[in-house]
């Protein structure tokens, strides 16, 4: 095997080639504010955005690790990048968007790696790189479509499992009827984050596959896994409305139902995967 010896990260601080990241990161502190902002705000918004700069973290640095050249390398491209990126925040500086400036941010980030390790290294990168859109919130107007949509089939689900549980239920539209109660599905559990969340985990645990039949399974699991087991959710909350009253509703109780229902598409998609446990790291 080829021994390699990587920089230490005191060499990488005080390198030239490095520290103009410094104004860099501070041109966009408030663009990262707001994103974290974004993320933390509800967790049926954009909530998984929080985990996207960890996992494109270690996937970067896996990748890194197994790079079995050592030599510094950079490319000129990647001022194209750079120039667009904070262009875009310039521009939003001005339309005061903040989207645009984190939009602007993510299309730096290919520029960043280009410079810093090079084109046949940033190539390598291209998924972790697709992977940091998902750190863009999503204006709900843009899939309103798709809310509405989901908020259907939950509906649709959630009144044939009620029905079925032998309580009388009347769903019109997204409104379902009980005796004593009435719940709309809303756009907050349409499950978007859900959907959302999953086909991200699923397509990381495809890239980790070797298996096409297994990245097949895991694209298309992610999809309907959502679907269903946020129907499940939608039919669990009305029958507990039926039993407790509406007033459940108001209680942590509706929002720590879409985090086990997340749990459970993590947890079959990582069977699905066939892996335990993320992989462990290969040694430097």
């Amino acid at each position: 095997m080829t021994s390699r010896t990587w920089p230490s990260p005191r060499s990488l601080v005080l390198s030239p080639h490095w520290l103009w990241l410094l104004p860099l990161a501070a041109a966009f502190a408030p663009t990262a504010a707001w994103l974290i902002d974004r993320w933390t705000v509800d967790i049926y918004y954009n909530g998984h955005g929080l985990f996207v700069p960890f996992v494109v973290a270690y996937l970067v640095r896996e990748h890194l690790q197994r790079d079995p050249i050592t030599q510094p390398e950079g490319s000129a491209w990647g001022f194209l990048f750079m120039a667009a990126g904070l262009g875009m925040l310039a521009a939003d500086v001005s339309i005061q968007t903040d989207l645009l400036g984190a939009a602007g941010l993510v299309v730096c980030l290919p520029g960043l790696s280009l410079l810093l390790l090079g084109g046949r290294r940033t190539r390598a990168l291209a998924f972790p790189l697709l992977l940091c859109l998902f750190m863009l919130p999503v204006p709900a107007g843009a899939i309103s479509h798709v809310h509405l949509v989901l908020r259907q089939i939950s509906a649709v689900g959630a009144h044939l499992l009620v029905s079925g549980y032998g309580i009388p239920v009347l769903k019109e539209g997204t409104t379902l009827y009980l005796p004593h109660a009435t719940v709309e599905v809303a756009d907050a559990c349409s499950g978007v984050s859900t959907l959302q969340a999953s086909v991200l985990l699923g397509m990381v645990l495809s890239y980790l596959s070797d298996s096409v039949r297994r990245r097949i399974a895991l694209m298309v699991a992610a999809v309907l896994l959502a679907v269903l087991c946020n129907s499940i959710r939608v039919a669990g909350l009305v029958l507990m409305v039926h039993y407790w009253g509406v007033d459940l509703l108001a209680t942590p109780l509706h929002q720590l139902s879409g985090v086990a229902v997340f749990v459970v598409v993590l947890i079959v998609l990582f069977a699905i995967s066939g892996r335990n446990a993320p992989p462990s790291p290969a040694p430097a």
